[in-house]
């Protein structure tokens, strides 16, 4: 088995259409209404979301995934492949990183056979597009980091060059 699973947050918009092609598993961020949480895309659509922002007093804060629901993604995802590519928000935009990180580590002892790959995007919607290339990485076969179509090279201190949109997916 020579497969890489792509893991990223509901904040990456990766299109319903590009999951399933290339079965990028998401998490859901959670979303803060005054008292009340919603998982992104579970408890809440986007259309809701936005009604419910029309609405608010004050505007909602967001949780990023935890180190946990991180690493049962890992134990999930490691059945199927034994590279994961983890794509998160930078750092300065949320615990995404930190938390998949840390995830990682844990991983290393629990899942010593699986490569993860753990790096954030330079935004929140980019993360669609590093997903996308490495949607097309899983595809391929190909370990992350080692180049593939789209990325100019991962220098494994979180940060990966990619100069691509969604069209990659139909070549």
């Amino acid at each position: 088995m020579d497969k890489v699973a792509v893991v990223t947050d509901s904040s990456s918009c990766v299109p319903k259409e590009v999951v399933e092609q290339y079965g990028v598993h998401i998490l859901p961020l959670i979303l803060i209404f005054e008292e009340r949480s919603y998982r992104d895309g579970v408890d809440i659509t986007s259309r809701e979301f936005y009604e419910l922002l029309k609405k608010a007093k004050k505007l909602p804060t967001t949780s990023s995934p935890s180190p946990g629901e991180y690493l049962e993604a890992f134990r999930k995802l490691s059945k199927q492949a034994n590279g994961i590519l983890c794509i998160t928000l930078p750092p300065h935009l949320g615990m995404a990183f930190n938390s998949a990180t840390e995830a990682r580590e844990i991983a290393r002892e629990a899942l010593p056979k699986v490569d993860i790959t753990v790096f954030p995007s330079k935004g929140p919607a980019l993360a669609g597009v590093h997903c996308t290339s490495g949607g097309s990485c899983g595809s391929f076969g190909r370990r992350p980091g080692s180049g593939y179509p789209g990325c100019s090279g991962y220098d494994g201190k979180g940060e990966c060059d990619l100069h691509v949109g969604y069209p990659l997916l139909s070549g």
